[in-house]
């Protein structure tokens, strides 16, 4: 019964309409509830433009209820036991403690004032907002994993078993640059940057100057590949080069080519690319969960932005600058990039339309180009176009 008041929140009234939902805006009494993780989740003060398109609640609307429907569907398997242990009410209804428990945890970690913070101090602030407290050394498996799993949540960058684990554990690591899978709970008191980079590289460094050049001008940067639009598309490289395609939902897998299997991962949801890149000067919460302290805020938050801009234009790389890549996406790959009936509209646009969408800022332009070189307009995915090139 549970179950059923968390989807009915989501659903519409009409069973056989239930996947409605996510192309039309959600009723007053969901507003609330989306705009809650909307505000928690992304800065969206600054729209990034697309030409031709504005990324505005067209776009957005229909990814935060998605997002919203799969944080409180997972309630029962995974944050239950946080729930109880923080103190939320247990007759309170539970979607609205999940977002309540989110909206603590986004400001606990944006509020941290420069000290490194652990799943640990997250799980015992959120008590103590709830006037409970909590012993970080005795804190039980079950509430580390479910909070190690929001931040997999909130991040798009992995997932955690449902059932509880012998150690703090990421399911189904297809992507072949996450190394160990498994971690001891005792980890959970390490910040939570080093925590993730335990786990493997999740999103991929950027390129800069080599270090021997930094005192000279012009800096010297590593040698750079061109990357042909003729050649490097998904149409030549599933037909030709017969590569399989696989959509996934994780952030880090973009662009990930598994040798073995012949896959090329992509991220099957740009508006979360575009949500993050969309405010200049400062921090996002995706910032601040990878934030190791080993940059200045405002370097890793703009190297962060850069990151993402650069994901949103190489699925115009991939698919929307050439005919026959096009054809592709709305033929075959558009259903398959589909998660659970809900299907990213930037992902369509982005991969299917025939126009040319730069994606811009206040202060970058990301231009389309027949030609790119992979240091300068690709510094962090410069590497894996590479390899797929």
């Amino acid at each position: 019964m549970e179950q059923a008041n968390v989807f009915n929140s989501f659903l519409p009234k009409s069973s056989r309409a239930r996947f409605a939902v996510w192309g039309r805006p959600p009723e007053d009494h969901d507003r609330l509830r989306h705009e809650q993780l909307s505000k928690a989740m992304f800065s969206v003060a600054t729209r990034p433009t697309i030409k031709g398109y504005t990324i505005d609640s067209d776009l957005t609307k229909p990814f935060i209820s998605y997002l919203a429907h799969e944080l409180l569907t997972r309630i029962k398997d995974y944050y239950q036991p946080i729930l109880s242990a923080c103190g939320f009410p247990p007759l309170e209804d539970k979607a609205q403690s999940m977002l309540r428990m989110v909206e603590f945890v986004v400001d606990i970690i944006k509020n941290r004032t420069g000290r490194k913070i652990s799943i640990n101090t997250v799980i015992c602030e959120v008590g103590q907002k709830n006037d409970v407290g909590l012993d970080s050394k005795n804190l039980p498996s079950n509430v580390k994993q479910g909070m190690f799993g929001l931040l997999g949540f909130l991040t798009m960058l992995f997932e955690i078993p449902q059932q509880l684990t012998a150690k703090l554990e990421i399911a189904k690591p297809v992507e072949p640059l996450v190394l160990p899978t498994r971690k001891p709970f005792s980890n959970t008191k390490l910040p939570m940057g080093v925590l993730l980079a335990s786990f493997g590289i999740f999103i991929p460094s950027r390129r800069g100057p080599e270090a021997d050049s930094l005192n000279t001008w012009p800096p010297k940067y590593p040698d750079s590949v061109n990357l042909n639009t003729s050649v490097l598309n998904a149409y030549a490289l599933t037909k030709i080069g017969k590569l399989k395609i696989e959509w996934s939902e994780r952030f880090g897998s973009h662009l990930i080519f598994d040798r073995n299997t012949r896959t090329l991962f992509l991220f099957r949801f740009p508006t979360f690319c575009a949500l993050n890149c969309s405010r200049e000067g400062e921090q996002t919460l995706f910032d601040h969960i990878m934030d190791d302290r080993e940059q200045p805020d405002h370097i890793l938050a703009n190297a962060n932005r850069s990151m993402f801009r650069e994901a949103l234009l190489s699925y115009r790389l991939i698919f929307g600058q050439n005919l026959d890549s096009r054809r592709l996406f709305r033929f075959q790959e558009k259903k398959r990039a589909s998660k659970d009936g809900y299907t990213d509209q930037l992902l369509v646009r982005l991969c299917g339309d025939p126009k040319d969408i730069s994606v811009m800022s206040e202060d970058e332009t990301l231009y389309e180009q027949a030609f790119y070189d992979s240091v300068i307009d690709f510094p962090h995915y410069g590497p894996r176009l590479e390899i797929l090139q």
